[in-house]
């Protein structure tokens, strides 16, 4: 794990990593990642812990009971059923999950995360279920996907509370070694593209947790250099592009769409 950094008043902040960096709106950010450089992560975790998951499991679907009866009682079975169905569902992921210690929300403040404590309680008040407050103990970058990542109550993981077992440790659809050049392959599911021109595999690995990759790709102008862009869709099915900054982009690829300056003949 890199060095711990921390700032004034006990707010993490990621280690600075060694490699490139670019000014985009203002900001500094990692030019393979395009996560910012000054990232904060926090002082305190909220805790959601289960002590009992039968108990907890019980309750959820004594609910769907009670959302069936209550819907048989308009005259929709189907929908009471369904009801009924999902919180069985719920039930069994948690009976199978059994007692666990998992991060609910991380905090720029103890006070935040004890408010944030208080309202679940009031909220969610779930038997076999309780909330407590940790503070974060380390930070560093994850060795695997680059992402910022963090120590608190005994555990590091990843800054936006995935397990420390990266998903991007499993292998492209192709290996790059034997990938031709000009041919590009865009695996959705694992968010990755190997590039036709530099053979690299390219990963988003702060961007895919909220984005999905379709499968296309185009050039973009950044700071009047060419640049290649994965397509990807947000949660809405709103289009964004992810930026990958390819040094080996043909000549007459960066002539034919790289703007001429102003002023230049």
């Amino acid at each position: 794990m890199n060095d711990m950094a921390v700032s004034g008043g006990g707010v993490f902040v990621a280690p600075r990593r060694a490699v490139g960096t670019l000014q985009r709106a203002g900001c500094e950010v990692y030019a393979d990642t395009g996560g910012p450089v000054d990232k904060r992560l926090g002082s305190h975790i909220v805790l959601l812990i289960v002590d009992d998951a039968d108990v907890w499991a019980a309750a959820i679907e004594a609910e769907g009971d009670a959302q069936f009866a209550w819907w048989r009682s308009k005259g929709d079975l189907l929908m009471g059923e369904r009801r009924r169905s999902r919180k069985y569902e719920s039930a069994a992921c948690v009976r199978a999950e059994g007692a666990c210690r998992s991060w609910y929300r991380n905090c720029d403040s103890a006070d935040v995360a004890f408010a944030c404590v208080v309202d679940l309680r009031r909220a969610h008040p779930n038997p076999g279920v309780r909330y407590e407050v940790v503070p974060i103990t380390g930070a560093g970058t994850c060795p695997e996907c680059h992402r910022p990542m963090i120590e608190a109550d005994g555990q590091w993981r990843h800054h936006l509370g995935n397990s420390i077992d990266c998903v991007h440790r499993q292998e492209p659809a192709t290996d790059a070694a034997d990938h031709v050049e000009g041919e590009w392959v865009i695996d959705v599911d694992m968010g990755t593209m190997i590039c036709g021109y530099c053979n690299e595999v390219v990963g988003w690995a702060e961007a895919v947790s909220h984005v999905r990759l379709t499968g296309g790709y185009l050039f973009g102008i950044e700071a009047g250099n060419l640049i290649v862009l994965a397509e990807a869709a947000l949660p809405d099915d709103r289009i964004t592009y992810l930026p990958h900054y390819c040094d080996k982009i043909p000549d007459q690829a960066r002539a034919r769409w790289t703007p001429i300056p102003a002023g230049a003949s």
